[in-house]
């Protein structure tokens, strides 16, 4: 830390999953005395309806980093995620979708939330570990299997290793190919809504003829993207949903509606296509 131009602090979550969780908070806990770091810590509240998955873990976790962001005016969060919990998560979204825009893996920087270690294989932090002696706790959890990542990361990663030893690297330039896909389709998301989309009464128009030169999934990005930005709105666009909307823009027939999520109409009127909330105003008064 002295040779360091800045100061930071260490935070720790324990998620009490486990029975030797409280050694990890121990573990850091001893790091930081060491080295004189300023300690943050918290642990979950466990009760009967206390939801013991990833996502649950992971949303009070970053509840609790945040909190702490925000009432010691810290500039910014570093968390430890390595190039094997990427290829993980990109492995586990594949066995979901297609999706460039879902398939980008780990995101390195989110606002004030940075990843410095995404490059890096969890092989090298082990080696450089023992290389300088560092003390550290293994996550006797990670090995069940009946988890999907815990699945992904002790048998199908392995197995597909031994079919291809250089399947991680493979999987690094999956996710660096989806993540220049994805920001290509978000700039050309951008410049559809600034060249093309007129916001006017509470109404959003767009000219259909506009809206069909666009690929299919750059449609599906637009749409969410009017839906999110003018009605602050979420849209889940399935892929049958999606197909659905196609089928309704290419329709022929004019003065019809979609319903494109649950307050939210689209009319097909003449040229345009018109979304307004569903309570705003009847057809007549377009």
């Amino acid at each position: 830390k002295q040779y360091l131009d800045f100061n930071f602090s260490i935070c720790h979550y324990n998620h009490m999953a486990r029975k030797k969780s409280n050694l990890d908070e121990l573990l850091c806990m001893n790091v930081a005395k060491k080295y004189k770091i300023t300690f943050y810590n918290d642990s979950m509240l466990i009760n009967t309806n206390t939801k013991m998955n990833e996502t649950n873990l992971r949303n009070n976790r970053y509840s609790f980093i945040n909190k702490i962001y925000h009432n010691n005016n810290f500039d910014s969060i570093f968390t430890a995620h390595h190039a094997d919990d990427q290829i993980e998560t990109y492995l586990m979204r594949k066995n979901q979708t297609n999706d460039s825009m879902i398939l980008t893996g780990i995101r390195k920087k989110y606002k004030n939330l940075h990843r410095p270690l995404l490059e890096i294989s969890k092989d090298e932090i082990y080696s450089y570990a023992k290389f300088y002696k560092l003390n550290w706790n293994e996550d006797e959890s990670n090995k069940n299997i009946n988890h999907l990542r815990n699945n992904i990361r002790n048998t199908i990663i392995p197995n597909m290793i031994v079919k291809d030893l250089n399947f991680k690297n493979k999987m690094l330039d999956k996710i660096n190919f989806s993540i220049e896909k994805s920001k290509l389709i978000k700039d050309k998301v951008n410049a559809f809504l600034e060249s093309k989309v007129v916001f006017r009464n509470e109404r959003i128009f767009i000219n259909k003829g506009f809206l069909l030169k666009e690929e299919d999934f750059v449609i599906k990005y637009i749409i969410k993207k009017i839906i999110s930005l003018y009605f602050k709105d979420k849209l889940n666009f399935s892929n049958k949903h999606l197909s659905n909307f196609i089928f309704f823009l290419r329709n022929k027939n004019n003065n019809i509606n979609f319903q494109i999520c649950k307050n939210i109409i689209i009319l097909k009127y003449n040229d345009d296509v018109v979304f307004y909330k569903k309570s705003f105003i009847s057809n007549k008064n377009i």
